[in-house]
């Protein structure tokens, strides 16, 4: 059967793509063709399931598209509309199909990409996103979809009181702990559990059911959708003592019972009209073996209504402890204790075939076995797609309350003594990976500057004899090659190998926003003068543009034949040093560069420093040569050869009228800016970097990760501090601390000693 063309919203739609396949609904999948247009996607379904012949949605109207696990296959595609949060499901017969369809529909550029799962997980990590919010995201990562019962999104119990008059979100002892999964947390019942799962043969488990089935979402939703209870029962509801009844008969059996292992949805945790409480539509559920009427649920004397109740409930989900807490709960359903031996150790194991891979249906040549796998995988639970391999880090907490335990917290608890020296290396090694891990925040929720500003460590006159480390922080995965700061914002930019910017506060040192700008090295990163905007220059031999108040890269130009290794702003002109022997001057008026002038080299520029005035041009080369340019004339001054090996830094100071340079050769000079005669000439272990901190003072990096400060005065070291074993790469120097960019991708901040 083809698709039936007369359909179609206009005879010039061009036809892209015509396919089979099954529109998903919960409990339910239609048959049907399935075609994508130039400007419009259809299914027509096979049979009059469908409350129209022909479903239709507008690609202009899609928000976005993902592939999805359907029956433990990559065979399925959500398309999601702009409008109502709607959604649509769909099921294709092979993952080639599926891809095909999916790869010609991203094509029409009006769709929007997914989030990335690093910035999400750093935005809930620094309190941007909600424990729900992230729980979602990571839900919808794992191919859940509300569409389909089999795969429904999974939530954790976290409340274990159901059955107090009052609720105290502040007493831990109110909490389940999330280090464990549902099973585990009664110790006697997990003791009989592991003595079955010790005598039974293999594929072993420890639970026959699941904490996520059909059933049970049906059963949490009897009283929204009781038609699916009739469509699961064969046309009757299930027996009355069966049916959702009461908050804490249903955690008591989830606590005790050796078959009754399920989590929440996230209904619970949705401060909605709670109709999936209450029984609105007056059905007649029946009466329980001890005489009474099943109709709304009851809740938990603590809640007075279905609102209170919901209410109570996200709170205790958005709670210190339970952000504290939540990444363990993480790792059993999403992370690296859902399979394998974590699993195993974490008494997490399921029935073999809820995991994706455990069986081929594809090689199944069997239709009634077939069949059979595939009402097993869609009735008794599917484990969602595995996300993380590596312990999930904890969320950052502005303030903890004393009396709340972190990271296993009840685990530990449990066993005086700490659990063994194992366990005790293995939650401090959590810890500290949550502890430097990136965290990233919304660019609009930042907390505006509030107090001085902080002032050019140059025009501070600060003599620095030492340095105390605050800060390290593993943001990139390349080497850092710049650093910038911006006053106006209170941020630190960083760019990096890994063709990425990020933004962090200067204040407390969170990352606060990761731009994507290429795929090739960035090399250099400076703010226009008004601050609304900062340039990128790039190996792949453009800069871009990013605003401030657009928070997004806005344009980008081509600047160069070759990679742009070096940048500097001024109000009016922009600088650009490149691989191609040439700096070039570009005015920057109204974001829109236009060529000014070249200075041409005789071999790549590796560095380049324009003094305060604008008047002098200094400018380092990959073959040692030092030129030096008076601006307004485009002519040289001086040329001469500093350094046997590239030029790895430059620095001026118009003040005491000195330029000093570093080099591949391990020498750090100076020279006198008006002659170029050399003043000095010193020797370190590869210096990577120098800057005047003052007029008589030179900051001095190198590729030990050491810091030193050089005095002119008495002509000597004043002061040497390690801060890394990684080469330091780049810097920006603050009134109070300075940022250090590494090889490793690491960026540090610290504070000075001042003598």
């Amino acid at each position: 059967m083809k698709f039936d063309a007369s359909w179609l919203e206009s005879i010039n739609e061009s036809i892209i793509m015509e396919s089979m396949a099954f529109k998903i609904a919960p409990l339910v999948k239609n048959p049907g063709k399935i075609l994508l247009t130039c400007s419009n996607i259809y299914f027509q379904s096979f049979n009059n399931l469908e409350t129209e012949p022909v479903w239709k949605i507008r690609i202009s109207d899609i928000s976005k598209v993902v592939r999805r696990r359907h029956l433990l296959r990559q065979v399925g595609l959500e398309i999601f509309s702009k409008y109502d949060s709607a959604s649509f499901y769909f099921s294709f017969s092979t993952s080639t199909e599926r891809d095909d369809f999916y790869g010609k529909l991203i094509q029409q550029d009006i769709l929007m990409a997914d989030d990335r799962l690093e910035e999400k997980l750093l935005q809930w990590q620094n309190g941007v996103v909600s424990n729900y919010d992230y729980l979602m995201y990571l839900n919808s990562l794992a191919d859940r979809s509300r569409k389909d019962f089999a795969q429904y999104p999974v939530f954790p119990w976290i409340l274990k009181d159901y059955s107090s008059s009052t609720l105290d979100l502040n007493d831990r002892n109110v909490y389940r702990d999330l280090s464990k999964p549902i099973g585990a947390l009664n110790s006697v019942r997990l003791a009989r559990l592991k003595s079955r799962y010790d005598e039974m043969p293999e594929p072993k488990f420890l639970y026959g059911t699941h904490y996520s089935t059909p059933g049970f979402v049906v059963y949490y939703l009897i009283r929204k959708i009781p038609e699916c209870n009739l469509c699961l029962q064969n046309g009757r509801f299930d027996h009355s003592d069966r049916i959702f009844k009461n908050l804490r008969e249903t955690w008591d059996n989830c606590f005790n019972s050796d078959s009754d292992v399920k989590e929440l949805i996230p209904e619970f945790y949705e401060e909605s009209d709670g109709a999936f409480l209450m029984n609105r539509k007056d059905i007649d559920f029946g009466v329980t073996s001890d005489g009474k009427r099943v109709h709304h649920v009851e809740l938990p004397p603590w809640a007075q209504s279905g609102d209170e109740f919901l209410h109570k409930m996200r709170e205790a989900l958005e709670s210190d402890y339970a952000s504290s807490c939540l990444n363990e709960w993480i790792d059993l359903i999403f992370g690296y204790k859902q399979r394998g031996t974590e699993a195993q150790k974490a008494n997490n194991v399921f029935f073999h075939l809820t995991y994706e891979g455990a069986v081929d249906l594809d090689s199944s040549a069997n239709a009634d076995e077939r069949s059979s796998l595939e009402a097993q995988i869609s009735e008794f639970g599917q484990t969602p797609k595995q996300i993380f391999t590596s312990p999930h880090p904890r969320r950052r907490l502005l303030a903890i309350p004393s009396n709340f335990p972190l990271d296993g917290a009840m685990r530990r608890e449990s066993k005086p003594g700490g659990g063994g020296e194992e366990q005790q290396q293995q939650q401090q090694q959590q810890q500290q990976h949550a502890e430097t891990e990136v965290e990233t925040v919304d660019l609009t929720a930042v907390e505006k500057t509030t107090g001085e500003h902080r002032r050019s460590l140059a025009q501070s006159q600060i003599t620095i004899d030492g340095w105390n480390k605050l800060v390290e922080s593993s943001f990139h995965r390349g080497t850092v090659t710049d650093l910038t700061y911006s006053a106006a914002k209170n941020s630190v930019v960083s760019v990096s190998q890994d063709g990425t910017m990020r933004i962090f506060s200067a204040k407390n040192h969170y990352l606060m926003q990761i731009v994507n700008v290429s795929s090739l090295s960035l090399s250099s990163v400076c703010q226009t003068i008004e601050n609304d905007s900062i340039l990128i220059a790039s190996w792949d031999n453009n800069v871009y543009w990013f605003s401030w108040d657009q928070n997004k890269v806005v344009s980008q130009f081509y600047a160069h034949d070759d990679a742009v290794t070096s940048m500097s702003c001024t109000k009016e002109v922009l600088y650009t040093g490149s691989w191609d022997s040439t700096v070039k001057l570009w005015s920057h008026a109204a974001r829109s560069p236009s060529f000014l002038a070249e200075l041409d080299h005789d071999c790549g520029i590796s560095c380049f420093q324009v003094c305060n005035d604008n008047s002098i041009l200094c400018s380092g080369c990959s073959d040692g040569d030092i030129f030096v340019w008076e601006v307004a004339l485009e002519a040289i001054q001086h040329r001469v050869s500093a350094h046997a090996g590239a030029v790895n830094g430059i620095s001026i100071c118009r003040e005491s009228n000195l330029m000093a340079s570093c080099g591949a050769d391990g020498l750090m000079k100076v020279y006198s800016l008006n002659s170029m005669a050399e003043e000095l000439s010193r020797s370190f272990n590869c210096p990577t970097m120098v800057k005047f901190i003052n007029p008589t003072d030179l900051l001095i990096g190198d590729s030990e990760g050491q810091l030193h400060i050089f005095d002119l005065k008495s002509v000597s070291v004043r002061s040497t501090t390690k801060i890394s074993d990684f080469p330091i790469t780049s810097s920006v120097l603050m009134s109070n601390d300075a940022v250090f960019g590494l090889q490793n991708g690491s960026v540090l901040t610290m504070q000075y000693v001042e003598k």
